[in-house]
């Protein structure tokens, strides 16, 4: 398995489970716990790419 394939998965697990938290909580923090976990999560994965993007043949 690839490093980028690696992180990409790690990221994506670690903000399924901010999701899940968020959705079982039902608050406004909870709410607010999705969007900045959306946010950070979105922009791991773009620095992800953009680390790996010339690695790749």
């Amino acid at each position: 398995m690839s490093k980028y394939r690696l992180f990409h998965i790690l990221i994506v697990m670690a903000f399924t489970a901010c999701f899940i938290y968020s959705v079982v909580v039902r608050t406004p923090q909870g709410f607010i716990v999705t969007i900045f976990a959306g946010l950070i999560g979105i922009g791991l994965m773009l620095l992800n790419f953009a680390f790996h993007k010339y690695s790749r043949k």
